[in-house]
């Protein structure tokens, strides 16, 4: 990279086991829909690190809203421009 052209929050929620990026080895993650920039940006960091979940679930913002922010996941992990969709992708 030569250099960042933007900022990015990472979001990490989970259950109370996972206290840290680390702790998400060999749980079940979501990390958002594939070719999404959360997909993206989570799988790189899961490769950069070694972390390797049991499971990936693809599942987006809108998968999300009708149910607890960690449902059957044990953890999502989100990323999120703070400039973009100006609130839209709101996890509730």
């Amino acid at each position: 990279m030569i250099f960042p052209l933007y900022n990015e929050e990472i979001h990490l929620l989970g259950k109370n086991a996972i206290l840290s990026f680390d702790d998400l080895d060999g749980k079940r993650v979501a990390i958002g829909k594939e070719g999404s920039g959360s997909y993206m940006t989570s799988r790189f960091l899961f490769e950069v690190s070694g972390i390797t979940p049991e499971e990936i679930l693809p599942l987006g913002p809108e998968d999300l809203s009708d149910c607890p922010p960690v449902g059957h996941q044990e953890g999502v992990l989100y990323s999120h421009h703070p400039l973009g969709n100006k609130g839209k992708d709101k996890i509730y």
